[in-house]
């Protein structure tokens, strides 16, 4: 009898508990302090001595010197979506001739980092289920637990056609990715390859939700201008926004979903999907380049993969690559620093 009471005690308290506390609980933001160092960009914008001084800064044609004085390349950064001390990221080793690249994590948390393979072309994703997905060899794509292991294939590619631009849905059970000219959607269980002949030039997207993507498209392979939510469930497409500027190559939601970034070479544009408004956010000076971008899972800040060239003479340029994650007003940036 006693041990009855007690139970019905603590059910009591829990009960009581639940109904006086109806708050929600706000995501732990971790400190990723340990590589994020002060950043002010390196190119200024009132001084050209970076530039061949007989093509006013125009280094259209000049050619990629690779070597030891910038030992690593670095591109495609995305954070792991369950726990942002993790940011994964390719290098690219300057000293060895090679197409393709290493695939490393950085823990911005403990300092640590490993690299995770090294035979990736292009593509990097990081699924809710913790698999690093990327393409390789003749752009088939491959997938691989963040430890390194249990490596499998998850796409074969026929003739000269080619994958690319993957982005997994939130739950991880499918991809969205272009083969050849053609989008398609590929079940992860059963590798079944699905059709979407509604989306035909569109190029760059991110999910809604599982059944629901927001892209770029356009009249053609140079002008990706205009964005909209299409609904795999539906067959509905919903315009959203068209914007002048029409190189945009990238596309992220922020973690609710009402603000998408899309960035291109010269610029990164924040469109609030409640009201339909825009504002550039980031714009690059001569020799600046914005070549890729993440936005962080837990806070929504976001994360630029910035470069800038440097003129080294007889029109030979060495460009630098730097990770910049910036504030929530897009104006003081950290660079996260990697091996």
């Amino acid at each position: 009898m006693k041990n009855h009471i007690l139970i019905l005690l603590a059910l009591a308290f829990i009960i009581n508990a639940c109904e006086e506390d109806d708050t929600t609980l706000t995501p732990v933001v971790p400190d990723i302090s340990n590589r994020l160092i002060d950043w002010e960009p390196t190119v200024d914008p009132t001084v050209t001595a970076l530039c061949d001084p007989d093509t006013s800064c125009n280094l259209d044609g000049c050619q990629e010197q690779f070597g030891s004085s910038i030992p690593f390349d670095y591109s495609w950064p995305v954070f792991n979506p369950n726990n942002t001390c993790q940011f994964a990221y390719y290098r690219r080793d300057n000293t060895h001739f090679s197409s393709t690249k290493e695939i490393w994590i950085a823990n911005l948390c403990d300092g640590s980092s490993y690299m995770v393979a090294n035979d990736a072309l292009s593509d990097l994703d990081w699924t809710t289920d913790d698999w690093l997905v990327y393409a390789k060899d003749a752009a088939e794509y491959w997938r691989v637990k963040s430890d390194g292991s249990a490596a499998e294939q998850l796409t074969e590619v026929v003739g000269s056609n080619y994958n690319r631009y993957l982005r997994y849905n939130p739950s991880a059970t499918k991809f969205i990715h272009q083969y050849g000219i053609d989008l398609f959607i590929t079940d992860v269980d059963d590798k079944e390859h699905i059709h979407v002949p509604d989306l035909q030039g569109a190029l760059f997207w991110d999910w809604v939700s599982d059944n629901e993507i927001i892209y770029l498209y356009g009249t053609n392979l140079g002008n990706h201008s205009n964005i909209a939510r299409y609904n795999f469930d539906t067959g509905e497409t919903t315009q959203i926004y068209s914007t002048e500027y029409g190189s945009y190559y990238r596309i992220h939601l922020n973690p609710e979903k009402t603000v998408a970034y899309i960035l291109g070479p010269l610029q990164v544009e924040k469109i609030d999907l409640t009201t339909g408004t825009a504002d550039v956010i980031k714009e690059a000076v001569h020799n600046e380049y914005f070549q890729g971008m993440d936005v962080k899972p837990d806070d929504g800040r976001m994360v630029l993969h910035y470069a800038w060239s440097e003129y080294v003479g007889a029109c030979m340029i060495d460009t630098h690559h730097e990770f910049v994650l910036f504030d929530e007003n897009y104006e003081t940036g950290q660079q996260i620093v990697v091996e």
